[in-house]
C-alpha cells in the first residue's frame, strides 16, 4: 500500500513538473527550480484547508498573518541561498526563524489555538523539503513534545482571552499531532521517491563512468585514459624522461579466427594479467589501446635501460604459452619503445612507438625495437600500400560483405552491417584495420568511403526493406564533402535515405565537436539514421549521447562476451539500456556468440542483436540467399520486385 501510495504521488509530482516545462526545453537546472515550485505548490495544498479551518476559528486577521509569514519565509530561503550559497546555512537560518514565530504564536494564541499550532506542521515539512528526513524526524519530535508541553501549561499562562475547555485543547493537540504525523509521511514519501530516482540515476551514470576509464574486457585502462595521463606527465614533469612501450601480439588473430572469439578474449585477459605483474615494480600505466594493443609508459631515470629491460620481460613471458578454456595459446609481441629525449607532444610519441612497433614486426616479430629517425622510412611503405588501395579500387578488388543485425526478440534478420574486404593481387588479405589505416594516414579514406557506400547501396537495393548499416571512419569527418558525397550516392543508386545507417565512433567527436555536430544534424535531416558505434569501449558519455542526439548505440563486443558469467558486466548492460531507453535510443549488441548471450541480452533490454551466432560477414551472393530463405523476408523480397 506504502510503494503505491508512493508511487502515485511521484507519479503526480513528475506530471505537474513535466506540465510546468512543457511550454520550452528546460535544462537540468530548470526542471530542479520546477521541482521545488512544485513540492511548494503540493505544500499549500495540503495547508490551505487548515488554514481555512483556522480562519474559521481565528478569523482573517490570524489566519493571513499566519499564511504571509509562511509565504515570505518559505520565499526568503531562495534568496538567502542565492547570495550565500550555503545550503546548510540556508537551512537552518530558515527554520531558525520559523521556531522563533512558532514560540511566539504558541504563547500568544494560548499554544493550542490553530494560528499557533500550525507551525508545528510546517516545521518538520520544511526541514524534510530543505534538510533531509533525519532533520525533518527531530523537528516532528520536537514540535509534537512542543504542542503536549503548551497544553500542560496552557492554564497557568493566559496571555489572550481565547480560553478553551481542557477537553477541546486535548482533543486539539491529538489532532494537530496526527496531522502532523499524516503530513510529514506524506512529504518524507516524496523526498525518498526522488532521492529513490536520483540513486538509480547515479547509479547509471557510475557506470558509464567505469566504461569512460576502463577497458571493460582486460581490465586494464582504455585508450583515452592513456593519453590523458601521458599529456599529463609530459606537461607535469618537461625535464623528466619518459617512454611509451606500444606492443602488439603476433598471432592473435589467427588463435581469434580458429578457436573464435570466446578463446581470444580470455587470451587478451591473461597477457594483460601478465602484463600488469611485469610492470607493477615500474610504477607504470599499462593500457589496452583496443584488439591485441597494449601500451606502458614509465618515467624516471635510466630510461632506456629500464624500458630495454621491461620489454625483454615481456618478450620472455608472452614466449612461454597461455592456458585458457582448454585451450593452449602460443602468441608472440611486437614491440616498439619512444622515449622523450626532448619536449614532444603526446601524440608524436605514441606515433614514434607506433613506428617503432611496425619495425619490429617487419624485422620479424617477437622483439623490440627503440625508434630512431631512419624508421620514419616506413613511408615509403605506406606510400606503396597506399598506390596499391587505389588500383584496388579502381579494378573493384575491395568487396563488400554484409553481416546480419537482428531482431532480439524474434531473430528475423532486419539489417545488414557492410564490411570491406581486400584481396591483393597475389591473393593475400589484407585486414580491414591495416588498409583503413593507410587510407586514413594516405588521404584515401573518402574515396574508399563512397567507394564502399556506393557499392553496399547498389547491392543493398536487392535486400528489399532491409537495413543498411555502414561506417565512417573519424577522418571522413574533416572532409567538407562527406554529407554531399554521402547524398548524391544515395540519389545515384537509388537506395532510400531511411534505410541507411551511419555508424560513428567518438574518436573525431572528441578532438572537433564543433565540426562533427553539424554534418550529424544535416545526416539526420536527410533521413538517415546516425548510430553510436563501439559503445562500452571508453570513450563513450552521457554527455556526447545527449550533444549529438544519436538514434541509436551498438553495445561493444568487449562488454558482450563474457557475460554469462560475468555479473558486472550484465549490470553495465542492463544500465547501458536504461540510459537508452531514458533517451530513447535503441540498443543493439554486438559480438553476439551463442544462444545464452542472445537471451541475456534480450532480456537486459537489447533490441537488436549482431554477431556470429547468427551469421558471419558473406559476399552479397551468400546473403541474398540467406535472406531468400528466411521466410519473414520472402513476402518483402516478392513487393520490392514487383514494384
Amino acid at each position: 500500500m506504502g510503494h503505491k501510495l508512493q508511487t502515485m504521488i511521484w507519479g503526480l509530482h513528475g506530471r505537474l513538473v513535466d506540465y510546468a516545462c512543457a511550454s520550452g526545453r528546460a535544462d537540468e537546472y530548470g526542471r530542479e527550480i520546477a521541482g521545488r515550485f512544485v513540492t511548494l505548490f503540493l505544500l499549500a495544498a495540503l495547508l490551505i484547508p487548515w488554514f481555512i479551518f483556522q480562519y474559521s476559528y481565528t478569523g482573517f486577521n490570524e489566519a493571513a498573518l499566519s499564511l504571509a509569514i509562511a509565504g515570505i519565509g518559505m520565499m526568503s530561503s531562495f534568496w538567502v541561498f542565492k547570495y550565500t550559497g550555503n545550503v546548510a546555512f540556508t537551512r537552518d537560518t530558515f527554520l531558525g526563524a520559523f521556531f522563533c514565530f512558532l514560540v511566539w504564536q504558541s504563547f500568544y494564541f494560548d499554544g493550542l489555538t490553530p494560528p499557533g499550532s500550525v507551525w508545528l506542521v510546517v516545521m518538520p515539512v520544511v526541514s524534510v523539503l530543505l534538510g533531509s528526513r533525519r532533520s525533518g524526524t527531530i523537528w516532528l519530535l520536537i514540535c509534537i513534545a512542543a504542542l503536549f508541553v503548551s497544553y500542560l501549561v496552557t492554564d497557568q499562562y493566559r496571555f489572550t482571552a481565547h480560553i478553551y475547555t481542557s477537553r477541546y485543547q486535548l482533543l486539539h493537540t491529538i489532532s494537530i499531532s496526527c496531522m502532523m504525523v499524516a503530513i510529514f509521511l506524506f512529504v518524507s514519501m516524496v523526498d525518498a521517491a526522488r532521492a529513490k530516482a536520483y540513486q538509480a540515476l547515479e547509479e547509471t551514470a557510475a557506470s558509464v563512468r567505469l566504461l569512460a576509464e576502463r577497458d571493460e574486457l582486460s581490465g586494464l585502462h582504455n585508450r583515452r585514459y592513456f593519453y590523458e595521463r601521458l599529456e599529463q606527465r609530459l606537461a607535469q614533469y618537461p625535464l623528466q624522461a619518459h617512454a611509451v612501450l606500444l606492443t602488439d601480439l603476433d598471432g592473435f588473430k589467427e588463435i581469434n579466427d580458429t578457436h573464435g572469439h570466446l578463446v581470444g578474449d580470455e587470451l587478451i585477459k591473461a597477457v594483460a594479467s601478465a602484463f600488469s605483474a611485469i610492470s607493477e615494480g615500474e610504477d607504470a600505466v599499462i593500457a589496452r589501446l583496443g584488439g591485441d594493443e597494449f601500451a606502458i609508459l614509465v618515467s624516471g631515470g635510466n630510461l632506456e635501460n629500464r624500458a630495454s629491460l621491461l620489454a625483454q620481460a615481456l618478450l620472455d613471458r608472452v614466449r612461454h604459452p597461455f592456458y585458457m578454456a582448454g585451450h593452449t595459446a602460443q602468441i608472440g609481441v611486437s614491440i616498439g619503445i619512444a622515449a622523450a629525449a626532448e619536449t614532444v607532444t603526446a601524440s608524436e610519441l605514441l606515433r614514434r612507438a607506433d613506428v617503432a612497433m611496425y619495425a619490429a614486426k617487419q624485422g620479424g616479430k617477437n622483439h623490440f625495437v627503440m625508434y630512431e629517425n631512419r624508421l620514419d622510412a616506413h613511408r615509403s611503405h605506406q606510400l606503396q600500400m597506399a598506390q596499391e588501395l587505389v588500383e584496388a579500387m579502381s579494378e573493384g578488388r575491395i568487396e563488400v560483405h554484409y553481416q546480419p543485425i537482428v531482431d532480439a526478440k524474434t531473430h528475423e534478420i532486419t539489417a545488414a552491417e557492410a564490411l570491406a574486404r581486400w584481396t591483393r593481387a597475389d591473393g593475400s588479405n589484407i585486414s580491414p584495420a591495416e588498409f583503413i589505416r593507410i587510407a586514413e594516414e594516405s588521404g584515401l579514406i573518402n574515396d574508399l568511403g563512397v567507394y564502399i557506400l556506393r557499392r553496399a547501396c547498389r547491392d543493398a537495393v536487392g535486400f528489399g526493406k532491409l537495413k543498411l548499416s555502414v561506417n565512417l571512419s573519424p577522418v571522413q569527418f574533416t572532409s567538407e564533402n562527406l554529407v554531399g558525397d554521402i547524398l548524391e550516392t544515395l540519389r545515384e543508386t537509388n537506395f532510400p535515405a531511411s534505410q541507411l545507417e551511419l555508424e560513428v565512433t567518438e574518436t573525431y567527436l572528441i578532438e572537433h565537436p564543433e565540426r562533427a555536430q553539424p554534418v550529424i544534424e544535416k545526416l539526420q535531416a536527410a533521413g538517415i539514421t546516425v548510430t553510436l558505434d563501439d559503445f562500452g569501449t571508453g570513450y563513450s558519455s552521457i554527455g556526447y549521447l545527449r550533444q549529438y542526439g544519436f538514434d541509436r548505440m551498438k553495445i561493444d563486443r568487449s562488454l558482450v562476451s563474457g557475460i554469462a558469467e560475468d555479473e558486472s558486466a550484465r549490470s553495465i548492460i542492463q544500465a547501458a539500456a536504461i540510459l537508452a531507453e531514458s533517451l530513447s535510443l535503441k540498443l543493439t549488441a554486438e559480438g553476439v556468440e551463442s544462444e545464452e548471450e542472445a537471451v541475456l541480452l534480450r532480456l537486459a533490454g537489447c533490441s537488436e542483436l549482431q554477431g556470429y551466432f547468427f551469421g558471419r560477414p558473406q559476399p552479397v551472393e551468400n546473403f541474398t540467399a540467406l535472406l531468400e530463405a528466411s521466410p519473414s523476408r520472402r513476402s518483402d523480397h516478392a513487393e520490392s520486385h514487383l514494384a
